[in-house]
């Protein structure tokens, strides 16, 4: 069939250019063919062509490589816990409650003294790091006293000795 097709082409007066064509992609097969076995020879050239992204830790190496760490040592590194956040005293004192509901009512006590429904929660810690306590009384009683300064060792429940100290100014430890 090539045999045909080249009669054809020759008799058109084609002839010359169609085998310096066929020389032509010849020669490229050939560069071609050289280059993938020279880059098969050589794993240098393998890695030159390979491009791999450096790990974390030699990025990191990279980026710093240019400060002058002396000067970042007064920088303390070591991680610390946040702070715990501090809730607001509506009242200095305990609220009492009079016969509280007995095991069957869940209370919901208020811990950043922003609720306008004192001692008990009522949403208005929606965007701080406080949380409702949930509790409930299991024992038959005629009063509960519930803290208002939100700083009770005992919470919810007044431990009696730290809303005195924060009305005498004394610190609590």
């Amino acid at each position: 069939a090539e045999d045909g097709i080249r009669d054809a082409q020759e008799s058109r007066g084609l002839g010359d250019v169609y085998k310096r064509q066929v020389q032509e992609r010849a020669a490229i097969a050939m560069t071609t063919k050289a280059r993938f076995s020279q880059a098969e020879n050589l794993p240098e050239a393998e890695e030159k062509t390979k491009k791999v992204r450096p790990t974390a830790k030699k990025r990191v190496v990279n980026a710093t490589s240019f400060l002058n760490i002396d000067q970042f040592a007064h920088i303390d590194n070591t991680r610390k816990a946040p702070e715990k956040p501090v809730p607001i005293s509506p009242i200095l004192g305990p609220i009492e409650i009079q016969n509280p509901t007995i095991s069957s009512k869940t209370y919901r006590w208020c811990s950043c003294g922003m609720s306008l429904k004192q001692p008990f929660c009522d949403d208005t810690h929606v965007g701080t790091s406080f949380k409702p306590l949930k509790f409930t009384i299991e024992e038959k009683v005629d009063k509960v006293s519930l803290c208002a300064c939100k700083l009770t060792s005992r919470a919810p429940f007044c431990d009696g000795v730290t809303c005195v100290k924060l009305k005498s100014g004394e610190e609590s430890k």
